[in-house]
């Protein structure tokens, strides 16, 4: 009867995360490609989740998976730090710090992520007068966009088999001559299946929240859905990773990944990514 009982736990949070999904699915399909606001939501903001084609919805490894799925940081055992400095094209520079710590027998994380577009040139005074539509008296001020999301998570381990965890995300955006705020969260699951050693797979609902308004239309934020795994085979120093993800602005996609341990300090990596493809 004991075990009964614990079969029917554990089942129950697999049946229930099936009914958030499928709810959340009649409400994500595609639109125009990449006509959500912020898309750089969706950047990389791990070295190595992007050398993994950003398939990372599975994996338990490190703080950088806060990102990609907070329930995740319920398996992490030990306090993590990291920072990343990526220069991007364009002279689009992304700046993310991340932590993640145990209190009793919760997770807790945060993470910084703040993109700098550079200068788009100086601001001016449009002059209107007499019919002239010239640019009139230069005012000095440089113009720079810039994004900053500020993310908290909260993380636990359900049982062996089991772990839940959600993100809040507050997402300030400063435009030339406009900023606009919104307000999201991130839910995420890890499932270890007892039948199958050394995989383990993740489910994440990322960016739910609030429109985000810059001028006169509301725009939506990148809805995603991702269904991940990791794999980590037993006489190999191999893991391989795989992300099925549907955005609310595009098709299918497909990340997968694999590395291979050469060291205790260093790993090969390979990824790919269908992102650039789909929706083209």
């Amino acid at each position: 009867m004991i075990l009964g009982g614990k079969i029917m736990f554990k089942i129950s949070y697999i049946n229930i995360l099936f009914v958030i999904i499928t709810f959340f699915c009649q409400n994500v399909f595609a639109k125009d490609v990449g006509s959500s606001a912020l898309q750089i939501l969706k950047n990389p903001v791990s070295a190595k989740a992007a050398a993994l084609g950003n398939a990372y919805t599975g994996a338990t490894d490190d703080v950088n998976s806060l990102t990609y799925n907070p329930g995740s940081l319920g398996l992490i055992t030990a306090p993590e730090v990291t920072f990343m400095y990526n220069q991007m094209l364009a002279d689009i520079t992304m700046n993310n710090i991340a932590f993640v710590s145990k209190l009793r027998s919760f997770s807790i994380g945060g993470n910084i992520n703040y993109v700098n577009y550079d200068d788009c040139g100086e601001r001016y005074i449009l002059d209107l007068t007499g019919g002239n539509q010239n640019v009139g008296s230069r005012l000095g001020e440089q113009l720079t966009p810039k994004d900053i999301i500020i993310t908290l998570s909260l993380a636990k381990k359900i049982n062996p088999v089991f772990s839940f965890g959600g993100n809040l995300k507050y997402i300030k955006s400063d435009l030339v001559d406009k900023d606009a705020s919104a307000f999201a969260m991130d839910l995420g699951a890890i499932y270890k299946p007892e039948s199958i050693q050394r995989l383990q797979i993740g489910f994440a609902l990322k960016n739910l929240g609030t429109q985000i308004k810059y001028y006169t239309e509301k725009e939506d934020l990148p809805l995603i859905l991702s269904i991940g795994g990791q794999y980590s085979f037993k006489a190999l120093p191999i893991n391989l990773y795989l992300d099925v993800n549907k955005p609310n602005d595009n098709d299918v996609t497909f990340n997968s990944g694999a590395e291979y341990r050469t060291s205790k300090i260093i790993d090969v990596r390979v990824g790919y990514s269908s992102d650039f493809e789909a929706g083209s």
